[in-house]
């Protein structure tokens, strides 16, 4: 669980930074069943990818602070409930997650803040 939280730390900080949208999961490093499944499923990654770029896009719309928040515990709910499975119900559940998480970063789901 430790694993998988530091590197739901490093995802973020990825996502924090500027630059191309990429995979954000060192995959060279890869040790958490999660993130080894992930690199080990080029649509996985696809999907990885398109979260890193939902994730930009909503920070751009509403505030970045209460998003990062929402991440790390989406990060931690991920963990939770995909940690302990394993193969294809393991990818079953790491993409039924991704594809919950980018549509609650679409532009629908996310306010664009109100000036004060």
């Amino acid at each position: 669980m430790r694993n998988s939280l530091m590197g739901g730390a490093a995802l973020l900080l990825a996502l924090a930074a500027n630059g191309p949208a990429r995979a954000q999961i060192a995959c060279a490093r890869a040790t958490t069943p999660i993130d080894q499944t992930i690199c080990a499923t080029p649509d996985l990654l696809d999907l990885d990818r398109a979260l890193v770029e939902a994730f930009r896009a909503a920070s751009a719309r509403g505030d970045p602070t209460i998003l990062r928040q929402e991440q790390r515990a989406w990060l931690a709910g991920r963990s939770r409930d995909c940690g302990s499975r394993r193969g294809a119900v393991l990818e079953a559940c790491l993409r039924s997650a991704f594809a919950a998480r980018i549509s609650e970063l679409s532009p629908a789901a996310v306010a664009t803040p109100t000036p004060t």
